[in-house]
């Protein structure tokens, strides 16, 4: 059996994208091993240490901006996009409103990995019921199973 543990990203400078990481998204370091930090589900590699793992040259590494994502959930969006005024990121779409009403914005990290941070899930269908709705029609309007949603009521 292959147990999946997680992806890794390259950057450029791995300092300033953990401050990123860990200060305005909220992530936890779990390892440090200098070149290559360690965060629940992924990861960050200095590129010019990547690059010789891989045998090839550090300007061979290039993020594809639209192959891929890191997706984050907060309860919080705007509190979020305040404090991310602080950071030099660029936007690639600001506040967006998805058919099931979830409100994500997405912008791209100091090597243009893309990011999207939405509005937690469980928030949405836990407000859904506050006013005044089903489980049924929770289940109907979010695709969440009713197991799920009576389990996330339970909490």
């Amino acid at each position: 059996m292959v147990k999946f543990e997680g992806g890794l990203i390259c950057v450029k400078d791995i300092q300033r994208s953990r401050r990123l990481y860990e200060e305005l998204l909220g992530q936890t370091m779990l390892e440090d091993f200098g070149e290559n930090i360690v965060y629940l589900g992924f990861a960050l590699q200095e590129k010019t240490c990547w690059a010789s793992f891989l045998d090839v040259a550090p300007v061979d590494i290039k993020a594809g901006r639209y192959d891929h994502e890191l997706y984050f959930e907060t309860e919080d969006l705007n509190g979020f996009i305040e404090k991310m005024k602080a950071y030099d990121v660029k936007i690639y779409q600001p506040i967006q409103v998805s058919s099931w009403g979830q409100r994500m914005i997405r912008f791209f990290d100091y090597d243009d990995h893309m990011i999207e941070v939405g509005e937690s899930m469980d928030y949405l269908i836990l407000n859904y019921i506050k006013q005044g709705h089903s489980v049924e029609e929770t289940h109907e309007k979010y695709q969440f199973s009713i197991d799920y949603i009576n389990n996330l009521l339970k909490r």
